[in-house]
């Protein structure tokens, strides 16, 4: 893990899709102080499930994916964080440990905020406890719709679901990407084969690209 030099909330990209989006300059200059801008490698962990949670991390590039450990040793994805989310934010109000492990599918650019203050610029600005709110309301809607996706769904539509939602982006290893869509390994590669026969995604250097959004939007049930 890198860290560089502090970077104010309005030179970053994800910004408009931060908690920190529509805050004044005198508040976002106030954050800058506050906040340690991290740089992380592909494979990196941001922490571990059970590990004690000492602040809030933000996505500024990349992608992270959360995970825990089945009964059987194995990973359970149950997320993918992308710029602008914040990670495992239910640890930072209603656990004293990370709920779940990190990891770094590439680089991945971050900031991090020590609890205390979060909490602190939480209860001073209504601004920031409102977007915190949405920001609880919106990872309790993509987890209902993940759920509801791994009942209802089948792996075609899951996997299309995936794709409009991810694609182009650093991707999930076949395996990482069977355990997401809670299916086979070898039952994943077939679907993946057969999108790419029919002309549906492209793949270059583990990266998928969609080609005919308008069929894999189809399959996924997602709205254009």
């Amino acid at each position: 893990m890198i860290n560089p030099t502090k970077m104010n909330c309005t030179e970053c990209p994800a910004q408009c899709r931060s908690l920190f989006e529509d805050l004044g300059e005198e508040l976002l200059d106030e954050i800058k102080n506050l906040k340690n801008h991290q740089i992380f490698k592909k494979g990196d962990i941001l922490f571990h499930q059970g590990s004690p949670s000492f602040g809030l991390y933000c996505i500024e590039l990349g992608s992270v994916k959360l995970f825990t450990q089945g009964d059987d040793g194995r990973e359970i994805i149950t997320k993918i964080a992308m710029p602008g989310d914040l990670i495992d934010i239910s640890s930072l109000f209603h656990a004293k440990d990370y709920q779940l492990s990190a990891k770094a599918l590439g680089t991945v650019k971050s900031c991090f905020i020590e609890k205390s203050q979060i909490k602190e610029l939480v209860r001073k600005n209504e601004s920031i406890n409102s977007n915190l709110f949405k920001f609880l309301e919106k990872d309790l809607i993509a987890a209902n719709r993940r759920g509801n996706e791994l009942i209802l769904k089948n792996l075609k539509s899951r996997l299309a679901s995936y794709l409009v939602r991810m694609s182009p982006s650093p991707q999930l290893s076949r395996e990482e990407l069977a355990g997401y869509l809670g299916s086979a390994h070898e039952t994943v590669i077939r679907c993946l084969t057969e999108f790419k026969d029919l002309g549906y995604i492209r793949e270059e250097n583990r990266t998928f690209y969609i080609l005919n959004q308008d069929k894999l939007h189809e399959l996924s049930g997602e709205n254009s």
